[in-house]
């Protein structure tokens, strides 16, 4: 083969290699863990601060007042909540990044 060829053979590899590993990003940064679970994200408003992005990060069963749901917000913070009142902040949706637009 000439060097042409193995150069444009190369190009071709490794192209399909970074598709690859675009598309892997893609289902993971599309994954959207349901209600309650750990992963759920979703948002709340906080009087005189703003709204803020929240997690669940454990579940913790036989918690007091049913507050069994440790969730972590983006500054740090940290808030257990029960179901119910989790029930009362919509989810966070999956947001289209500049790189998906790009390609779509």
């Amino acid at each position: 083969e000439s060097k042409t060829a193995v150069g444009i053979m190369s190009r071709q590899r490794r192209r399909a290699t970074d598709d690859n590993r675009h598309e892997e990003n893609i289902k993971r940064d599309a994954f959207i863990a349901p209600f309650g679970a750990v992963g759920y994200k979703f948002r709340k408003h906080f009087a005189g601060y703003g709204w803020f992005d929240g997690e669940v990060v454990e579940i913790r069963p036989g918690a007091a007042k049913r507050k069994d749901r440790r969730v972590q917000y983006l500054d740090g913070d940290i808030e257990d909540l029960s179901l119910e009142e989790l029930r009362d902040f919509p989810p966070l949706l999956l947001r289209r990044t500049k790189r998906m637009k790009n390609n779509n």
